[in-house]
C-alpha cells in the first residue's frame, strides 16, 4: 500500500492562482512518479467558490487536521507566502505534534 502524503501550501493570499500552482505541482508528481498526494487546496477551492463556503483555514480546519492526521508524511509546498500562513503553520505545527515526517518543496 501506498503512503498518503499530505500537501499543504498557503491558499487564501492568492486562492486562484495557489490552486493553479498547486494543481500543476500535484499532477506533474502524480504523473511522474505514480504516488498518491492529497492537497486540501484542490479538494476544497472548487467546493468553496461552488458554495461560497469560507477560504480561510478556521472554516476547513477540522477537516484539514483529520486528513493530515491519517496521512504518512507533509509536504509543505513553499509558494509565495507559506511562511505566514496560519493554515500551512498550524499543519507543522501538527505534524511536530504527532510524529508526522514534513518535507519542505522548493
Amino acid at each position: 500500500m501506498q503512503k498518503l502524503i499530505y500537501v499543504a501550501s498557503p491558499y487564501s493570499n492568492n486562492p486562484q492562482r495557489n490552486f493553479l500552482d498547486v494543481l500543476e505541482y500535484i499532477g506533474r508528481h502524480k504523473r511522474i512518479t505514480g504516488e498518491v498526494l492529497f492537497s486540501p487546496i484542490i479538494y476544497g477551492h472548487t467546493i468553496a467558490v461552488l458554495e461560497q463556503i469560507g477560504i480561510d483555514f478556521k472554516s476547513w480546519q477540522d477537516f484539514d487536521l483529520m486528513m493530515l492526521s491519517k496521512s504518512d508524511e507533509l509536504w509543505v509546498l513553499m509558494l509565495v507566502g507559506w511562511k505566514y500562513s496560519e493554515g500551512v503553520n498550524q499543519e507543522i505545527e501538527f505534524a511536530k505534534q504527532n510524529g508526522i515526517k514534513i518535507r519542505y518543496i522548493e
